[in-house]
């Protein structure tokens, strides 16, 4: 609505529905009937219309044009074809100026006729509402409560708030309020009808601006879309530097496990090698004494069971040491020993290999050929395990002139089946070396 519609509505209305009378001809003379309901109804929602907008200065005129139309008509025959009218607030509304402009004119008579009546539009149209009602509306409604009595506020007022408050409590909290500020009576005595349903009622309502206060303040404690925004960024950044320091650990933790298995397979070969010179060490003494024993014939020694036996077991022990080293040679790790062990363990193989190759070279000659035999296979072993060319050739040469020496006076032993195998071996390991052109392994020395 605007600021003008209503300034001129209400003498307007009344003065064209009584044929235009003089204001001056006809202050209070005027007489609403049933005849005037519609024109009073229209007056109440124009009233209701421009009182929403809450504007003081409209407010002010809005008074003085409807205080101007209540001084030119009956004001007991206006205020009874407006309680003919049904309860709504646009009638309460009518009914708080009403009974303020009486109030003002010293009408109490009028006031006091027309209570019960303006009292049951109040309690019909706010406390039995399914609505809260305009904030406005009650403001304005403290001049109806004003003039209520303790025998109307018992018999009207209290079992309507009541009722009011077990059926919709948070709808008619703030009429009640506006009740018990309007009325200028001593509430003392409805303590006990009213206090129980209005402590229950603060206590949720207690509970209620508690838990509004908490979640206002997680909103305000709450982070920003942006902190949000810049806190999961940080996250991802941490997330893959995390990925990245993961995947180098178990790079770490791979080569640990590499090289835990490096040192236990250096550690077995070591305890393997000390093993083994230990049993060298055991049979380089047996055969030393036993070559002391017995002399048979002319100065000539003759091995009996034992030396045979000492010697076989010599030829397994060297066997054994050659497959652990070929075994270390070929394996796909790449092994890092103690240099001090290393040198220990070739020493003592060589130690070893220089006994084999003494022992074979007094055997290879022997009438015995069980010892012939041996001699064969240890040389056979020693010629296989040379490294080099250079060690190849040096004891191609020893045993060319071992054989070369001697004085074959068996011409069945100068045809040895044993020696000629031994040769070809020699020389066929000679051909392959010079092609291949090895490197010695583990700086393996020629004997």
């Amino acid at each position: 609505m605007g600021r003008n519609t209503f300034l001129p509505s209400s003498s307007s209305c009344v003065s064209r529905s009584l044929n235009h009378p003089t204001p001056s001809t006809l202050v209070s003379s005027i007489t609403f009937n049933w005849k005037h309901k519609w024109l009073v109804e229209a007056q109440t929602n124009l009233l209701l219309s421009v009182s929403s907008a809450c504007d003081p200065t409209l407010n002010k005129k809005l008074k003085r044009k409807i205080n101007f139309l209540w001084k030119q008509v009956k004001t007991d025959s206006y205020a009874e074809v407006l309680s003919s009218l049904e309860p709504s607030y646009a009638v309460l509304l009518m009914w708080c100026y009403l009974i303020a402009y009486l109030d003002a004119q010293k009408q109490r008579d009028v006031i006091h006729s027309y209570k019960v009546k303006f009292l049951d539009v109040f309690k019909t149209a706010v406390l039995l509402s399914k609505t809260a009602a305009p904030t406005h509306v009650l403001e304005h409604s403290r001049c109806l409560l004003r003039h209520a009595t303790h025998d109307d506020f018992k018999e009207q007022l209290v079992p309507a708030l009541q009722k009011a408050m077990l059926r919709n409590p948070e709808i008619i909290m703030e009429s009640v309020a506006h009740v018990l500020q309007g009325v200028t009576l001593e509430l003392s005595p409805y303590l006990s009808e009213l206090g129980k349903s209005l402590a229950q009622e603060t206590r949720k309502k207690t509970a209620f601006y508690d838990n509004r206060r908490q979640l206002i303040q997680e909103k305000d404690a709450a982070p920003s879309k942006a902190e949000i925004h810049r806190n999961m960024e940080q996250a991802a950044s941490l997330e893959a530097k995390v990925r990245g320091h993961r995947k180098k650990l178990e790079c770490q933790l791979e080569e640990v496990m590499r090289i835990a298995s490096q040192r236990d397979l250096v550690m077995q070969y070591e305890s393997q090698a000390r093993h083994l010179n230990r049993q060298f060490y055991e049979i380089q003494q047996k055969m030393v004494e036993e070559m002391h024993q017995t002399e048979i014939g002319e100065g000539s020694k003759q091995p009996g069971h034992m030396e045979r036996s000492m010697y076989q077991e010599m030829i397994t022990c060297e066997a054994r040491l050659s497959n652990l080293e070929s075994d270390l040679l070929e394996s796909p790790e790449k092994v890092e020993t103690n240099e001090q062990s290393r040198i220990h363990d070739q020493g003592a193989m060589l130690k070893l290999r220089g006994y084999v190759l003494q022992l074979a070279e007094e055997h290879l000659v022997a009438k015995d050929e069980t010892c012939r035999q041996g001699a064969v296979v240890a040389l056979k072993n020693l010629a296989h395990q040379c490294g080099s060319q250079e060690a190849l050739e040096a004891l191609i040469k020893h045993l060319v002139g071992v054989l070369n020496d001697q004085d074959f006076v068996d011409a069945e032993m100068s045809t040895s089946s044993e020696v000629a195998v031994l040769y070809r071996v020699v020389k066929r390991l000679q051909l392959e070396r010079s092609s291949k052109a090895c490197i010695p392994p583990h700086g393996e020395t020629a004997l």
